[in-house]
């Protein structure tokens, strides 16, 4: 992966990270979509927003390793967007806008058109949340550590 566009564009920065900061992020991603699962069916705004935490989380994890972390404030999202597309392909930067479009409906005051986040579009959430996590576990268990 090129991260040289990232850095150029001033969404992430050189960080040199710990085997610690890299395993707390992966612990609290598997948290938070754990607790979207259980919250699928009573409050799936909620249940969408955890998954898009978890995903981010996993997300920042892989960045980290990489030597990557991204600029705080209003474009951090987006960065780890951007950080996904570039790391696992553009698919996975779609799955990604999707989920920042499901996960931060709670945020945003109501939607002129009428948005409001389904089971299924909660479901669809969790699910690929969940495929970051794994292949963030599994690019981190096969790649030698960069620290």
């Amino acid at each position: 992966m090129d991260a040289a566009p990232l850095l150029e564009a001033g969404l992430f920065r050189p960080h040199r990270t710990t085997r610690r900061q890299t395993t707390r992020r992966l612990q609290r991603a598997a948290q938070d979509i754990r607790d979207a699962h259980r919250l699928l069916k009573t409050d799936p705004a909620w249940a969408a927003a955890l998954a898009l935490q978890g995903a981010l989380q996993a997300l920042r994890a892989l960045a980290f390793h990489a030597g990557l972390r991204p600029v705080a404030g209003p474009r951090e999202e987006d960065a780890v967007a951007l950080f996904a597309a570039a790391a696992f392909g553009p698919q996975a930067g779609e799955e990604v806008a999707f989920l920042l479009r499901v996960g931060q409906a709670k945020r945003r005051p109501a939607d002129p058109a009428g948005y409001r986040v389904t089971s299924q579009d909660a479901v669809v959430a969790a699910t690929a949340a969940e495929r970051f996590l794994r292949e963030a576990r599994a690019r981190l268990a096969i790649q030698p550590t960069l620290w």
